[in-house]
């Protein structure tokens, strides 16, 4: 059997018992503000395969236990980059931000920004692939936290 629901529209009907009040909504708080990674802070690490990353630490007093257990954390790397003009553009990619390299003579790998966090710190991280840091050791960065808790 089929069945259809076309026709004209009927009357309508009684309105109905007012519902629960239900639970208050919670409130979202939210902060934000920018970090530095200075590149004297950027110290090399070896993880469990022996393979070389980049690491760099900074104080975030903001992430205090409730933030660490209850909140959400964001991170966004604020890029920098001038043209051939001099032309200045930034924008913000969220992390982990992955960017490919192509030197031309068929040499190609990634380079991987990424980040980790407990009470009280982020840990920023960069990993390339081809785990080679000669003449690319991480530099001054900026990065924009997001807190919701």
């Amino acid at each position: 059997f089929a069945f259809s629901c076309e026709g004209p529209q009927g009357i309508q009907g009684p309105k109905g018992d007012k519902g629960d009040p239900g639970d208050d909504v919670a409130s979202v708080k939210w902060v934000t503000f920018f970090v530095d990674a200075y590149k004297e802070n950027w110290k090399p690490y070896r993880n469990s395969d022996n393979n070389v990353f980049y690491s760099c630490s900074v104080d975030v007093p903001e992430i205090d236990t409730f933030v660490y257990e209850e909140g959400t954390i964001l991170v966004y790397y604020e890029v920098i980059q001038s043209d051939a003009l001099g032309k200045i553009t930034k924008y913000q990619q969220i992390l982990p931000y992955t960017q490919l390299y192509d030197n031309g003579s068929g040499s190609r790998w990634t380079k991987t920004i990424g980040y980790d966090f407990g009470e009280g710190y982020i840990n920023f991280n960069i990993t390339k692939s081809n785990f080679d840091y000669t003449n690319d050791l991480p530099g001054d960065m900026k990065f924009r936290v997001v807190l919701m808790y």
